[in-house]
Order: structure tokens, then C-alpha cells, then sequence
């Protein structure tokens, strides 16, 4: 029997403020699943689950580096991790084998090309996203 003390949700504040002050701050985040392993208590989890798109909303918003993708049979994914606030966050979408190869070609290698790609996505996303709600982009 270990004599570790259980965590607490306490120990899960970092994480949990993050995301309320995501929700406050920038609730125009698509929503996504999002957790705190008990056993990973300073991470905050996030998958997206239903779009690329999605997934470079996210991205752009955290700031976080160029994704990694992962395949597994038939299950295809990217994720990238880094710190937002002084809190760990792993973000990963899963989509196609297909939607995941051509999200990554052409890779952008400078730094200030994956900024601008990053930034013209989410601009396509959130221009998508206001003519689907039927707005004016």
C-alpha cells in the first residue's frame, strides 16, 4: 500500500482554472472534451472529436506548437502539447487517416510560416462558422 496522499480536487486548480477562465475569456471555443486525469492532476486534456477545423480553433487560441500525428489502424489523430498559464495542456484531434495526412502537407517549416498558416485557418474557420450560423463573416 503506497502512503501517497490521494489527490484532491485542489490539487486539480490549475487545470480547472484555465478552463473556467477559457470559458469566460473565449467562449467562442468549439466545445470539445476536456479533463483532469486524478493521476496527471496539473494537465489539462482536450480532444477534439468533431473536425480539423475545430481542432485549429483550439490550437490557435493556446498558442501551442505544430501538431504530431498518429496513426493506429484505422484511427488517425494530432496532438501537441505546451504550457498556457504556467498549466500543462495536451491537445489532440482525431480525424481520418486522409484529413490527418493532408492537414499535414505541405508541413510549414519557419516558425513564422506555421504562424500564418495557423492564422489563416482560423480565420477560414471562424469565416465558415459565422456564414453556417448565418451572419456576415
Amino acid at each position: 500500500m503506497s502512503n501517497d496522499p490521494t489527490p484532491t480536487i485542489a490539487d486539480q486548480g490549475g487545470p480547472i482554472g484555465l478552463l473556467a477562465y477559457l470559458h469566460t475569456a473565449m467562449p467562442h471555443l468549439p466545445a470539445a472534451t476536456v479533463g483532469v486525469d486524478r493521476g496527471a492532476t496539473t494537465t489539462l486534456e482536450v480532444r477534439v472529436y468533431d473536425g480539423l477545423a475545430n481542432f485549429n480553433v483550439w490550437l490557435t487560441a493556446l498558442g501551442l506548437g505544430y501538431p504530431t500525428p498518429g496513426q493506429h489502424g484505422t484511427t488517425a489523430w494530432l496532438t501537441t502539447s505546451g504550457k498556457v498559464a504556467n498549466v500543462e495542456v495536451e491537445l489532440t484531434a482525431y480525424a481520418s487517416a486522409d484529413e490527418v495526412d493532408a492537414y499535414m502537407q505541405p508541413l510549414p517549416t519557419a516558425p513564422a510560416e506555421v504562424s500564418a498558416a495557423l492564422t489563416a485557418m482560423a480565420t477560414a474557420t471562424a469565416s465558415a462558422t459565422v456564414q453556417q450560423q448565418g451572419g456576415a463573416a
